[in-house]
């Protein structure tokens, strides 16, 4: 349309097309928004849960599907713990050293972000 408006020199073309483009950017400037909402929204619901689970962790057994989970996601990830790295480890009272699977003895040891989400597609 915008290309069709400037070879036929359409001023009302020219107008639909903007109108148009502009509609365009205004709602993927508000997607944008709702999925960063969505997305916090998301984080704070699961780290309850991962919390408990930390705190079960311990306990768990080897061949534990939980615990599997979690191994991998800090193996894959290069991660240890959710929020703070090591020391979300610590928090929960997790007393002997920290799993395995915790990248802590590494330097670059950090808690998971959103830098992670675009290695998920392999984990399990």
């Amino acid at each position: 349309m915008g290309c069709w408006g400037a070879l036929q020199e359409d001023k009302r073309l020219l107008l639909n097309y903007s109108v148009f483009v502009g509609c365009e950017a205004a709602l993927q400037i508000v997607a944008a928004i709702v999925l960063l909402i969505y997305v916090e929204n998301e984080k704070a619901s699961v780290q309850p849960r991962l919390h408990d689970i930390m705190i079960l962790y311990p306990t768990l057994d080897e061949t534990n599907d939980t615990k599997m989970r979690i191994d991998t996601i800090q193996t894959k990830l290069l991660c240890c713990g959710w929020d703070k790295g090591p020391e979300d480890w610590k928090q929960v009272n997790y007393t002997t050293d920290l799993p395995t699977s915790c990248c802590a003895s590494n330097s670059n040891a950090r808690a998971i972000d959103s830098r992670d989400i675009d290695n998920t597609d392999d984990l399990f």
